[in-house]
């Protein structure tokens, strides 16, 4: 990615969702669309109802789909505002508008039956590479069109093809749901979803990696070594294009509140 500042992208961004269209937010019904990564819903919702009770005549709908979703839709128009959760390819970011959007770690969980309390990225790669898991352990894995995934592929230096996994999920919700029911299990997710579970009263556990353990402190001074950037990718501008996304909720997105939200949640927002 090209290095620039956030300020910079997201003047840009306003700027260019802005043309063709006089403050979107304040037209009549005006409804916005999010598509893509699933780990930036929890935090999108709760801003979205923030901004909704706030401008009357908005409407922000959410929905997943995963982070190649979260391009695709915004590139094609169907969506206003789109999410990644991991390195865009060249391609990709040809074909949108990005912005930083936060900084995540991801979670190494396991079921209360593994005996373990710490691994190495070393170790995560051979347990995934491995033909079959040591002693009876479940391996779950997130489908491949989830950002998710492809960071921790990469985090963990495997390619799609060497990920070996006895179950496949969607939603971070769902590797947390299969941990919890298969006590024997690892599996991997934004470390804010799965610090809400065991606040929840799932029973599984957080391993520290490389023994550090995913906080915002270890996120931001770089110590915890499976992180990565949250992405929001918006639409460039076109002829004819009809569903501008809201230049004003891009700007609340980016702002104050939101960064405050991102931080209860276990997110750094990015200066």
């Amino acid at each position: 990615m090209v290095q620039t500042t956030r300020r910079k992208l997201m003047a840009l961004a306003i700027t260019a969702i802005a043309l063709g269209s006089t403050a979107a937010c304040k037209r009549t019904g005006t409804t916005l669309s999010y598509e893509g990564a699933t780990t930036h819903i929890p935090v999108l919702s709760e801003a979205a109802a923030a901004f909704e009770a706030a401008h009357a005549d908005v409407r922000i709908d959410i929905a997943g789909g995963g982070s190649s979703i979260g391009v695709r839709s915004v590139a094609s128009g169907k969506a206003d505002l789109g999410g990644v959760a991991r390195d865009l390819t060249p391609e990709e970011a040809k074909a949108v508008l990005v912005i930083p959007f936060a900084r995540d770690a991801l979670a190494v969980v396991v079921g209360e039956d593994v005996a373990i309390d710490g691994i190495t990225l070393g170790e995560l790669h051979d347990l995934y590479a491995a033909s079959s898991p040591p002693d009876g352990m479940s391996r779950i894995s997130k489908a491949w069109a989830h950002g998710t995934a492809q960071a921790f592929a990469k985090g963990v230096a495997l390619a799609q093809t060497d990920v070996m996994s006895e179950a496949v999920a969607g939603s971070n919700g769902e590797v947390l749901a299969m941990i919890a029911a298969l006590p024997a299990s690892i599996g991997y997710v934004s470390a804010s979803d799965a610090m809400a579970a065991i606040e929840s009263g799932a029973p599984i556990r957080i391993l520290p990696v490389e023994g550090v353990y995913p906080t915002l402190s270890t996120l931001a001074d770089g110590s915890y070594p499976l992180a990565r950037t949250l992405w929001l990718t918006l639409p460039k501008p076109a002829p004819g294009r009809t569903r501008p996304a809201s230049a004003d909720f891009v700007a609340f997105l980016m702002g104050p509140e939101v960064g405050a939200m991102l931080s209860a949640r276990g997110f750094l927002p990015v200066p």
